[in-house]
């Protein structure tokens, strides 16, 4: 899979709402969260994604082999 990279619309593997990657790890040289995420065992490459559900903002972190990229 190519990298995944911030504005990226992408589903879950097992489908599922289509979600916008708004953060990258190891992307956006911020130490503090790359650290924390990596703390829950994300790595380099891995995501983090927003949606909407029932007119709610969700945000969540995703592993890259889990999402795949959607076309706009």
């Amino acid at each position: 899979m190519e990298q995944l990279k911030i504005g990226d619309v992408v589903k879950l593997n097992s489908g599922g709402e289509k979600m916008t990657v708004s953060y990258v790890i190891g992307d956006a040289n911020n130490l503090i969260i790359d650290n924390a995420l990596k703390h829950q065992g994300f790595d380099d490459g891995d995501v983090m994604c927003q949606w909407f559900h029932n007119k709610e903002v969700k945000k969540e972190a995703f592993k890259k082999n889990m999402l795949t990229k959607c076309e706009k």
